[in-house]
């Protein structure tokens, strides 16, 4: 009888996994992906550290589908992103595969539905999702977020932590360990690159016992890292010379303004989607 259970459970895995593919256009999911997605099925935190193109995202989007499919209710992700852009390139790709996606600040008008849980991805940064009481009241009340994902988490420690005495860049990704006490869902970490001491840092900011781990050398023959030392002052000085409207555009893809208790678009200013 068990070994009968086991098998048919194998089988229906097989057959969710095939739907994913189909899905997405794919011929097979990674091993690491099928991995990554059924342990998070189980309700286990994991920490993904995979080269740049390596198909990380999928890990996210056949989450949804597969959770959707085995319980027969549809739920939210919410995935926080450091950069505008990813979040518009993101929402554009899963509509094209018919999923419904947003980032809040797109548009003030989607509000409700986000609240209301008729977003299947729901994109965000760290200020955007947590510098005003808005969303932070909206994650405590919902009850449709199953997975929780920061992508390029190495982030929180470059940019959410003060160094040599300088203010944290972005203080907020310091801060989004407190989602886990909003919602109630395993977390995944993205990244390409993390050591060992950084992947442990991570965990234990967002308090992630058990975590399944997944890392594969993220060495690319293209890249190069070399130390610059004194040439960086010529970086430097390229760079100030950089056109002004070149920098506002950095700027304004960190999308790092926010008025959440406000309009929720007022944070981007070049929304024309």
């Amino acid at each position: 009888m068990l070994i009968t259970y086991l098998c048919s459970a194998i089988v229906n895995m097989a057959g969710k996994f095939q739907n994913v593919c189909k899905r997405f256009s794919l011929d097979a999911l990674k091993p690491f992906q099928e991995e990554i997605i059924t342990q998070l099925l189980k309700g286990r935190d994991s920490f993904l550290s995979v080269k740049t193109g390596g198909g990380k995202s999928i890990c996210s989007q056949g989450f949804q589908l597969m959770w959707t499919e085995l319980n027969g209710c549809e739920c939210s992700v919410l995935i926080v992103s450091p950069l505008l852009s990813i979040m518009k390139e993101q929402c554009e790709y899963l509509k094209s595969c018919d999923f419904t996606s947003t980032y809040i600040g797109r548009d003030s008008s989607e509000d409700i539905d986000i609240i209301n849980g008729n977003f299947q991805f729901l994109f965000a940064s760290p200020e955007s999702i947590l510098s005003g009481n808005k969303w932070r009241d909206m994650l405590v009340a919902s009850k449709h977020f199953k997975l929780f994902v920061v992508d390029e988490a190495h982030t929180v420690l470059h940019w959410g932590e003060s160094e040599m005495e300088m203010e944290p860049f972005r203080i907020w990704y310091s801060k989004l360990g407190e989602i886990r006490s909003l919602i109630q869902c395993p977390v995944l970490l993205i990244t390409a690159t993390a050591n060992r001491s950084a992947r442990m840092e991570m965990q234990k900011k967002f308090c992630m016992i058990d975590c399944h781990e997944i890392i594969q050398n993220p060495d690319r023959e293209n890249i190069k890292l070399m130390k610059l030392g004194h040439i960086i002052k010529h970086v430097d000085m390229f760079h100030s010379q950089s056109p002004d409207t070149v920098k506002e555009k950095i700027k304004e893809d960190m999308s790092v303004e926010s008025d959440s208790d406000n309009s929720a678009d007022d944070m981007f200013d070049d929304d024309s989607d």
